[in-house]
């Protein structure tokens, strides 16, 4: 990529928390996931955050003064569909002074009115952490492990405080089937318990509705009093009042008139079944949570209309698979992946990783980042603001170096409602880029010098050879003189010979450090690889095996001299790539 800027103005506004600024982004691929990918892209963010142009750079009008920054690939910010970072810490502690534990509370079974943002901490390590990994927005709260463990939230992975947060502040009520609960309480012991609690609680919840509705139908007070005007014979009966308050059942209620989902963890069969059951009985929003034995119960979960946000790909769910994702894809059944809860230290999961890993297993890569995007922000209502990159959506943007999905990619920065959030990280590897673009070439130059220079004094060599065969003949005073004067060249012929060798391994050095600091690595076939690598295995041993005899090593000079044609045609094909790249052609596999 070319010119790239970040201007000083840039970095002072991410290190001091200014006014966010319009800011320009091109990409060399850029996924908007709403569409097809768009080679050679621009994106122009406002500075009221939200996203003004999209398209070809070609077709790009950026403002004058606008900063603009640059990367390989460009992908709308990750939304983690399910999580508990903000609420559960990176120190993994619930004892003594140090308290960062707050996702799960064992005190009762059943408590829907705990709310999500009394207990999120902007400032929590993970939130930056998780936003490292292109994580913009999070639905997070609690945890799994209680029948009702309490409300969700919906959070972007920025602010100094929960207000600066919060997208959301509620959206859904987190509920658990199994086991799970059994481990945390005492009752419920069985799983027919927990349902039995469960449907109690949605009865009782339902009957508070229909007093408060009853007490505001008719107009009465939560004093007792009556707003009408009465009957004159006084035989007229007092107004039904509204039930004293209560925030547990008021929750339920909102889950019951459709404001907030149900999100239920279940992941065998006889949960998951549960689950749809207690949907059908009540009808209210449903969405499964973890669903590992998804993949037995498709027809049945399509049938429902409802969505799945699925447990981390790689997580040690029983009867977990790899290949869940892309089933529940080809069912036609949204779905989303998530980070979920993680027990171990960082007590979260990499988002892109767990992607990846579905993407390598049925998925593939469009559908494995619909899966992190645009798919959680519609089953989560926010599909509005993000998910996608199109004109009026937030600005947020994940840069990255390389393929999202591939492991030695990095994302080299973060833009969250047009706020650059890692501009010095970007500064830093853009000025690395800058600075060590020649260093590929440096590195091509040493390695076609150190070839040529072998090559040439390898045939000195072989004339030497020669010629010191060809002076022994009957005068030996003669042929002394001319073996001495052989000898003595050849010596120089050798240490030119390795002078060679070593400006060839050092232009192999340089050139694999300037390929790994360039935006896009030149990607060569693997097939084309693996012959260049069984070459240069065979040359070194052929190298080491006629080191010792001079009659091998000259019957091995046509295949010496074969094996450093074909290193010259790999350098000039790293060249050739090398050449498109820098002239703005994307390399082809």
């Amino acid at each position: 990529m070319k010119n790239e800027t970040v201007l000083a103005a840039l970095l002072v506004a991410a290190t001091t928390g200014s006014a966010v600024a319009q800011v320009a982004v091109r990409a060399g691929t850029l996924h908007t996931v709403s569409g097809a990918p768009i080679e050679n892209a621009v994106v122009i963010a406002g500075a009221d955050g939200r996203i003004e142009w999209v398209g070809p750079a070609a077709e790009a009008d950026i403002p004058d003064g606008v900063d603009i920054l640059e990367a390989a690939v460009v992908t709308p910010g990750l939304v983690d569909a399910r999580s508990v970072v903000g609420l559960s810490g990176a120190l993994n502690s619930n004892v003594g002074p140090v308290r960062d534990q707050d996702q799960l509370e064992r005190s009762s079974p059943l408590q829907p009115d705990l709310r999500a943002i009394d207990a999120y901490d902007a400032n929590e390590t993970l939130v930056d952490w998780v936003r490292s990994y292109g994580v913009t927005t999070l639905h997070t709260g609690h945890g799994p492990g209680a029948l009702i463990s309490g409300q969700t939230m919906i959070a972007k992975t920025r602010g100094r405080n929960v207000e600066q947060a919060t997208l959301m502040p509620v959206r859904m009520l987190a509920a658990t089937l199994g086991n799970a609960v059994s481990s945390n309480f005492q009752s419920p012991g069985t799983s027919a318990k927990g349902m039995a609690m469960l449907r109690s609680a949605l009865h009782g919840a339902q009957a508070y509705l229909d007093q408060v509705r009853k007490a505001e139908e008719a107009g009465g007070d939560e004093n007792g009093g009556d707003s009408g005007d009465g009957e004159e014979d006084g035989d007229a009966k007092p107004s039904p009042q509204p039930p004293p308050r209560d925030l547990s059942k008021e929750a339920l209620g909102q889950v019951l008139d459709g404001e907030l989902s149900l999100l239920v963890t279940a992941n065998t069969v006889a949960e998951m079944a549960s689950a749809l059951r207690l949907q059908q009985e009540f009808g209210f929003d449903l969405v499964l949570d973890s669903a590992a034995e998804s993949y037995l119960l498709l027809e049945e979960i399509r049938e429902a209309g409802v969505p799945v946000l699925l447990h981390p790909t790689m997580s040690r769910v029983r009867n977990g698979s790899y290949e869940t994702a892309a089933q529940l894809a080809d069912a036609g059944i949204p779905f989303a992946i998530q980070t979920g809860f993680e027990g171990y230290v960082p007590k979260t999961r990499v988002l892109l990783w767990e992607a990846a890993i579905a993407a390598a297993n049925g998925l593939g890569m469009e559908r494995a980042l619909e899966a992190i995007t645009l798919s959680p922000a519609r089953i989560l209502g926010i599909d509005d603001r993000v998910g996608s990159i199109e004109v009026g959506k937030d600005a947020d943007l994940a840069l990255f170096d390389g393929d999202p999905f591939e492991y030695t990619s990095h994302i080299c920065g973060v833009i969250i409602e047009s706020e650059v959030m890692s501009a010095l990280m970007l500064n830093g590897i853009l000025t690395l880029r800058r600075y060590t673009a020649p260093v590929p070439r440096l590195g091509l130059l040493g390695m076609a010098a150190g070839a040529a220079l072998q090559m040439v004094m390898r045939g000195f060599d072989y004339m030497l050879i020669g010629m010191g065969e060809a002076a022994l003949g009957p005068d030996p005073e003669q042929s002394a003189q001319w073996l001495e004067t052989a000898l003595g060249m050849q010596r120089t012929v050798w240490g030119l010979h390795f002078t060679g060798s070593v400006a060839g391994y050092a232009g192999m050095v340089v050139l694999a450090f300037g390929l790994i600091s360039r935006p896009e690595p030149l990607r060569l076939p693997p097939v084309l690889n693996g012959i260049v690598a069984a070459l240069a295995l065979g040359s070194l041993a052929l190298f080491i095996a006629a080191w010792h005899s001079n009659t091998l090593e000259l019957r091995l000079a046509p295949v010496f001299g074969l094996m450093s044609a074909s290193g010259i045609v790999y350098m000039g094909l790293l060249g050739w790539r090398l050449a498109r790249s820098e002239a703005g052609d994307p390399p082809t596999d």
